[in-house]
């Protein structure tokens, strides 16, 4: 396991995994409730309660129907409501807990990134020289690329 904080400077940075999601878990649970009426008469009623949770912790919970087909069909609804904006303990969460998917375990490994890139392997580097020298370089590449007549 390992959690993706990172130094620049003297300051101490988390950085976001690109498939982060706010919530890893969901459950649906039947809730048992016991109806209680002077006319008609005491009787058991049941609902389906969703709990979002992440690291292990729930974040948000709320009933979602009177039965699990309806619940289901709700529940992409509550999924995106719920995660836009990104709840506030989940935030506090992403700081102190291991990065892994799944993982509720404290994190344990803070380590310095010394070059980043992008998901097609270009260096992040901000500086104009660098993005000159990579334009030049794309152009140099489409030049090879191509065909002679």
């Amino acid at each position: 396991m390992s959690d993706s904080k990172f130094s620049v400077g003297q300051s101490l940075h988390h950085k976001r995994l690109p498939k982060f999601e706010p919530f890893d878990e969901v459950r649906l649970k039947v809730v048992p409730r016991l109806k209680q009426s002077g006319l008609s008469g005491d009787e058991w009623r049941t609902n389906v309660g969703v709990q979002l949770m992440f690291k292990s912790e729930v974040i948000h919970e709320q009933p979602l129907g009177g039965n699990m087909e309806t619940a289901v069909l709700l529940l992409g609804h509550l999924l995106v409501g719920s995660a836009c904006p990104i709840p506030d303990r989940v935030l506090e969460l992403e700081q102190l807990k291991c990065d892994q998917p799944g993982c509720s375990n404290d994190a344990t490994l803070q380590v310095t990134i010394l070059e980043q890139f992008s998901d097609r392997g270009e260096p992040f580097d901000s500086s104009a020289r660098s993005m000159q020298s990579a334009a030049t370089a794309r152009a140099r590449t489409a030049m090879r690329t191509t065909p002679t007549a």
